[in-house]
Parts: structure tokens; C-alpha cells; sequence
């Protein structure tokens, strides 16, 4: 079996973990075994495709599912070096193009779950993957990403409408429950109200809805 310091990459970064998990699926799910008489047959689901097969969860199981996969490899332990040391390689390179969901909180619920779903209604996710939770949809969301093979400027165009779509998101929730108001007023009073709201440190918007509920309050 491998040591475990060859796993040390994967086991201490969540986000290398789930791409090794996915990379894993990805090429070695259908894998054959090698027989005695060195004819191939897949394996049984009691050995290692059963540890790919069964969707973890979490990060942890996630690892687990991972070394189980090398521990039950029929293969000697150079062979696995080998494959364990090209994947550290492959995640390397991963990380030098920036992070793909830089613009989503982790640990906002709603903005993990749009991220996961903007991805599937675009074609982009990838179906190995089925988060629980909005951490796992981060993950696979981020995943998905960094496992898919397109050009790294194909990646950076439908990164950039991403975050466009985000952006407008959140431009469109910042209006809810409010009505836009086109007026003119005199120069003096716009100085006015420029000065009110600095003094204020508020906004034109905040200062004018400060200064028409002071109003109403005091004919109430």
C-alpha cells in the first residue's frame, strides 16, 4: 500500500480532493482487472469500483474512497506511485489558472445552490457528482470546472458570463422592494442634498428616504 504521506495533498485540501475523486471516476470507474492468464474481467463491486460507485458525501469519505481505490488496485506499489504522482502533476497545473468561483461565498447556502445549478442548466456539471449540502455543491461546482477539458479560454469566456449572470443576480435582489423615482431638482438642493448625505456618510438614496420618513413621522 501506498504511504500516507503520497495522499498528504489530497487528505489536507478539500477542493484537490474532490477533483481527485472526480479525476478518478472519470478514468478508472470502468477499469478491468488483469487475471492470472492475463485476460481482463471487470471486478466485482465488493472491490475497489465499489468504493467509486458509492457517492461520498463529505470531504472525508470522500478520502477514504480514494485510498481505498489505490489500497485494492491490483497492481504493484511502483505502478501506483506512478499514477499517484501524474495526478499531483495534472492538479498542479490545475492551479495555475485562477480559482474558477472566486465571486461565490462557500458558506452562503443560496449563492453555493445558483453556482450548482447555473452549472447544470448550462451543460457544465458534471453527473458524477450529487452534493447534499451547499458545501458539496461548492465542491462539485468547482470540480466540475476544474475537471472539464475545454480550452482554458473557452473556460475563461463562460467564467466571465458566470460571473455576469451573478452580478445581475445580485443587482436584481438589491432592488427588491424598490421603485425608481426620475425628478429634477434645483441646483442649490441638489448641493444640499449632497451635503446632507456626506454628513450622513449614506448615499443620494438612503438620504432622500431618511429625509421623506422624517417627514411622514412628524405629520403622524
Amino acid at each position: 500500500m501506498l504511504p500516507n504521506e503520497y495522499f498528504d495533498w489530497i487528505e489536507t485540501n478539500e477542493r484537490a480532493c474532490c477533483w481527485a475523486w472526480g479525476w478518478l471516476m472519470l478514468n478508472y470507474l470502468s477499469e478491468p482487472s488483469s487475471n492470472p492468464d492475463g485476460s481482463k474481467s471487470h471486478p466485482p463491486t465488493t472491490e475497489f469500483q465499489n468504493s467509486l460507485v458509492t457517492f461520498p458525501t463529505s470531504p472525508k469519505e470522500r478520502f477514504y474512497s480514494i485510498v481505498y481505490f489505490f489500497d485494492t488496485r491490483s497492481v504493484n506499489l511502483e505502478n501506483k506511485k506512478q499514477l499517484i504522482e501524474k495526478m499531483k502533476a495534472i492538479w498542479i497545473s490545475v492551479l495555475d489558472n485562477p480559482h474558477p468561483l472566486k465571486f461565490i461565498d462557500p458558506t452562503n447556502e443560496q449563492q453555493c445552490a445558483w453556482a450548482w445549478e447555473y452549472l447544470q442548466k448550462h451543460g457544465v456539471s458534471m453527473s458524477i457528482f450529487h452534493p447534499t449540502n451547499n458545501r458539496e455543491e461548492y465542491l462539485s461546482a468547482v470540480a466540475s470546472i476544474d475537471l472539464n477539458p475545454s480550452h482554458r479560454d473557452t473556460k475563461k469566456i463562460f467564467l466571465m458570463s458566470m460571473k455576469k449572470a451573478y452580478d445581475q443576480k445580485k443587482y436584481r435582489e438589491k432592488l427588491t422592494g424598490k421603485k425608481p423615482l426620475n425628478t429634477f431638482i434645483n441646483e442649490d438642493s441638489k448641493q444640499r442634498l449632497d451635503f446632507l448625505a456626506k454628513l450622513r456618510g449614506q448615499n443620494i438614496n438612503k438620504t432622500l428616504e431618511w429625509l421623506i420618513d422624517k417627514e411622514y413621522d412628524s405629520h403622524i
